[in-house]
């Protein structure tokens, strides 16, 4: 037991979110009462023509044309223009508040900053398809969405990024959304997690999203969200390939394995096969094995396979915690105390910034 205890003390701990477990709000009981008051407003701008500032009126954007209205000799007259750059050099929208806002966000006065920034940022949502090189539009959309989520405004943030078609919005889009995905996960907020990260696009320009998703899913499962773990897994198969394709299915064998459905998860696990100890996701293979024999309560060989599995990994592996705890478990139902409490002890010394911590700091004091 010296020598598992010394193996274990050797292991850096992995970065990974931590798990705060508070009650959900159903995204369907969510109304969000800004976009009624500022999300149907018209926006107010100004063209550049030499030194001349022309007041136009923003009413949409599609096909490639930004969609105005200008007076023309007291007339009002509609007007498409392309969105190219002499347009990004022409567009103005004054932002009277802009800097205001700046200097509360720095100061972390989130409260102040969105009564500021909710009547001007609101409106330019619609307008998140234009290219990124209009920073006049997507800059107060983008300070306006992470600073909902730095606040801890998390139904208001998804309801603006559910407004957001991000498969036609600038990719920066998409890393707000993910960032609002692991702070919903962190609040338990599980299926607005699941149903942001499936909106997700994976193809051409964002194809950069897949292996982000892929963080995004793990931590899913991290919180325990098997069943909405492997939808997400399998949406992704598709897009990868060699060892990382092999690891997501062993994770969603692990996951099938850990909601029952032992014969699904054998099944997969038969098909993959890694049998060489040199094998990267060998570790893995031998976590799924042993997932399967816990469950079915054989805790002795589950006990063997898992520790076969420790002595592969690496300290950056994120199965670790997880292998260390159900190793804690196995010990426990084999009558060994001690070796569980040791096991558990070392998961909370090393590993405070994951899930496992807090269940380690359960299982410790639950079996004193």
């Amino acid at each position: 037991m010296h020598l598992f205890t010394n193996r274990i003390i050797a292991i850096f701990a992995i970065s990974l979110a931590s798990a705060l477990l508070v009650m959900p709000i159903e995204a369907s009981q969510y109304e969000n009462v800004f976009w009624e008051q500022y999300g149907q407003r018209a926006v107010a701008a100004k063209l550049a023509n030499g030194k001349n500032l022309q007041s136009i009126t923003l009413k949409g954007f599609q096909d490639g044309m930004l969609m105005t209205e200008m007076s023309i000799d007291g007339t009002v007259a509609a007007m498409g223009m392309p969105a190219n750059d002499m347009l990004v050099r022409q567009l103005r929208i004054p932002m009277s508040e802009m800097r205001a806002v700046q200097t509360l966000l720095r100061e972390k006065t989130y409260s102040k900053a969105l009564q500021k920034l909710r009547p001007q940022a609101y409106p330019l949502i619609a307008y998140h398809k234009l290219p990124i090189s209009f920073k006049v539009i997507h800059r107060p959309n983008f300070m306006l969405l992470e600073a909902l989520i730095d606040d801890q405004l998390l139904q208001e943030a998804n309801d603006l990024i559910r407004r957001i078609s991000l498969a036609e919005a600038p990719l920066h889009y998409s890393r707000i959304a993910l960032e609002l995905v692991h702070r919903q996960i962190q609040a338990g907020m599980y299926d607005q997690a699941s149903e942001l990260i499936a909106s997700l696009p994976l193809e051409d320009a964002y194809a950069s999203n897949v292996s982000r998703s892929v963080v995004a899913i793990h931590k899913m499962r991290d919180a325990q969200q098997f069943e909405l773990a492997i939808p997400l897994y399998k949406s992704i198969e598709g897009k990868l390939k060699g060892t990382q394709l092999q690891s997501i299915q062993l994770w969603i064998s692990y996951c099938l394995a850990n909601t029952g459905e032992k014969e699904a998860s054998e099944k997969l696990l038969d098909k993959l096969k890694v049998k060489n100890k040199k094998d990267k996701n060998f570790p893995l293979y031998q976590l799924v094995n042993g997932s399967i024999a816990h469950q079915a309560k054989q805790y002795n060989e589950a006990l063997d396979l898992l520790s076969k599995g420790f002595v592969y990994s690496q300290s950056s592996d994120e199965w670790v915690p997880e292998m260390l705890y159900t190793m804690g478990d196995c010990y426990l139902k084999t009558g060994n105390r001690m070796g569980a409490q040791n096991v558990w002890l070392e998961i909370t010394q090393l590993y405070k910034n994951t899930p496992w911590f807090s269940r380690a700091q359960y299982a410790l004091n639950k079996n004193k």
